[in-house]
């Protein structure tokens, strides 16, 4: 993160909700930093802005439906450190973003346990609030569709959400991190392995085919849940999520038009490949680490020459990631045949095919289930103009 802060240090105008326990509001580490509600009045027990909610100044909180955002649990206060405490006041440490405003909704009781109609309201409270990045460090067995349409809501409103994968170390699919629209996040230790194990009896971090990618997760200093002091260690795909929220909100501050899939990408295609045990990380995508660790100078370097204006077709390819179907939307100049191929990251044919259009505004989808999963390249091309687009099959 030192050379990344090199590139990009935060910007105030990003907002990331944490949907957790909370939050210590009067910790030093949070001075200036928390989301303020500019439509409502603090204190006069009315809701002036007519969004449902009353006084929520900062937040809500849907555990006790009031007001407070008061952590009771740390968790909230945890994870809130990693993303955003402050820098330069001669205490602690600094989160990722040094600038960014942090919206608080507390989801969670004070156990970290809740209810799947708390994390699906925060959603759509964080996401009509302005929210920029949601974190959802939770997880549950159960797929529930209105959570799901929760979720689906936030990508359609240009929101990424980052989830934890769950600490019970098992490939069964836990959510929202189980969802396509999430980025799913696994955790690596202190040696930059996987994690077998997290202090306070948790199993290890979960794997599996949902799996995005995978960042720091063991023996995280956590900011006090009650007074202004750094006195907790906290471990879990917790941590690793709010390292990945916090970064991406990095390059959110240096390109702030990035939507959700571009977000993801960028990450995605930078994560730092076999750098886990050799039977673990294989080349690729796999199941313990995803597309690898959370670069974050890699992503924000990556960055400075991401431009999609460059695009002569007008192409995009969604969803990106995608575990079955991709759609390649293209802008033509002319109705001559296209040429579509598609090739692994050893640059090995996998798909190729031609594409006779009977309208310059083509979508094609094309079934990518067959593929294993990995990064690969489109190759498309009309006459002599050709453009490259990169693709996650997860």
């Amino acid at each position: 993160i030192l050379n990344a802060w090199q590139l990009e240090q935060g910007d105030s105008s990003i907002t990331v909700a944490i949907l957790d326990t909370g939050i210590n509001p009067n910790h030093q580490e949070f001075t200036n930093r928390l989301w303020k509600n500019r439509g409502e009045i603090a204190g006069n027990g009315k809701d002036d802005d007519k969004n449902g909610y009353v006084d929520d100044v900062n937040g809500w909180d849907f555990v006790n439906e009031r007001a407070s955002i008061e952590d009771d649990g740390g968790h909230g206060t945890a994870l809130a450190g990693v993303i955003a405490a402050n820098v330069d006041n001669n205490f602690a440490y600094s989160g990722i973003n040094r600038h960014c405003k942090l919206m608080i909704c507390k989801v969670l009781q004070a156990n970290q346990s809740g209810f799947y109609s708390d994390w699906t309201a925060g959603i759509y409270y964080a996401v009509d609030q302005g929210a920029d990045i949601i974190n959802m460090s939770v997880s549950g067995e159960t797929n529930l569709r209105s959570l799901h349409d929760a979720i689906r809501y936030a990508h359609k409103k240009g929101v990424l959400i980052v989830c934890s994968m769950g600490n019970n170390k098992t490939d069964t699919p836990y959510y929202p991190a189980g969802y396509e629209e999430t980025l799913a996040t696994g955790s690596t230790d202190t040696n930059d392995k996987f994690s077998l194990s997290f202090s306070g009896g948790s199993a290890g971090s979960n794997f599996g085919s949902t799996i995005d990618i995978s960042a720091p997760g063991n023996g995280i200093y956590g900011l006090d849940k009650s007074s202004n002091s750094v006195n907790t260690i906290w471990s879990g795909t917790s941590m690793s999520a709010a390292v990945v929220s916090g970064v991406a909100s990095l390059l959110l501050s240096s390109r702030p038009n990035l939507s959700p899939n571009e977000l993801k990408g960028l990450l995605l295609t930078t994560a730092t490949d076999q750098v886990g045990r050799p039977p673990e990380d294989i080349p690729g995508w796999d199941v313990y680490h995803g597309f690898g660790r959370l670069n974050a100078f890699a992503a924000l370097t990556a960055l400075q020459t991401y431009n999609k204006s460059e695009n002569p077709f007008h192409l995009s390819v969604y969803p990106n990631p995608t575990n079955s179907l991709a759609t390649v939307s293209i802008l033509l100049p002319s109705l001559s045949p296209v040429s579509l191929l598609v090739t692994d990251p050893l640059g090995k044919t996998q798909l190729e095919m031609t594409i006779t259009p009977s309208t310059p505004d083509l979508n094609y989808s094309i079934d990518l289930t067959n593929l294993a999963p990995s990064m690969y390249v489109f190759t498309l091309q009309q006459g002599n103009r050709i453009f490259r687009y990169k693709v996650i099959r997860g």
